[in-house]
């Protein structure tokens, strides 16, 4: 009678253990990738999501690439937006919701008259913008947790040298104190111009870096200014 039961135990514990694994393998993903100038987008979709991708034309001046995503039975695209480094869409009174921390991104939001959702994300430091664009969608507020998981996980410029890399690389070489660090990307020559400042009551010191994609300093220079 004790080894029916033992096995009786046994079975149970692992039907548990196989229920509980199936229920964990029922999440399914599917990974969407695009890339185009110097700008990339990887999205995880859950498999009730669907997508489509817009190359734009040679008319768009500054919009590279997008793709528009949005639950199945749902309406309108939340727009994932590729944008050239010369779009200006940081400015102050756009951006008036603050930021928002998604993983280990960090984008400014914009909120228009729906206060429980924002209209648009806007993630700078790379080598051009990304725009989570998904003004007026009816559906947006009811799904706002999977979309902002989907941007949580979501990989913007892979394998293509963004400002923190390019920070980096400048900082390695240099391997000194400083009072500030800034960053530009040079669309023109595909490469990041790193200032490096140095400043006290009687000289400023300016380190000059150019970073290309690659992760090599192809020009450096210095610049002092005597008070």
């Amino acid at each position: 009678m004790k080894i029916k039961k033992y096995i009786a135990v046994f079975s149970l514990l692992l039907a548990v253990a196989v229920f509980t694994f199936s229920g964990c393998a029922a999440d399914k993903t599917e990974t969407v990738t695009y890339s185009k100038e110097n700008g990339a987008v990887e999205l995880s979709l859950p498999e009730n999501w669907t997508y489509e991708i817009d190359e734009k034309g040679e008319e768009s001046t500054s919009e590279i690439f997008s793709i528009g995503i949005k639950p199945e039975n749902q309406e309108g695209f939340l727009d994932i937006i590729y944008c050239s480094y010369a779009r200006k869409v940081t400015n102050e009174r756009f951006l008036n919701g603050g930021e928002i921390l998604l993983g280990e991104k960090s984008g400014s939001t914009h909120y228009g008259k729906n206060k429980d959702i924002w209209d648009f994300i806007v993630f700078d430091g790379f080598t051009g913008t990304y725009i989570a664009y998904g003004k007026d969608l009816p559906w947006l507020t009811a799904y706002k947790d999977e979309a902002e998981k989907i941007l949580t996980d979501a990989v913007f410029g892979k394998g293509i040298m963004n400002k923190a890399e390019a920070i980096a690389v400048a900082l390695e070489r240099y391997n000194n104190e400083y009072d500030s660090i800034t960053a530009k990307y040079e669309p023109e020559n595909e490469r990041w111009y790193v200032t490096i400042s140095l400043i006290d009551p009687y000289s400023e010191t300016y380190y000059y870096f150019f970073v290309d994609l690659q992760g090599n300093i192809v020009m450096e220079s210095v610049l002092n200014k005597c008070g």
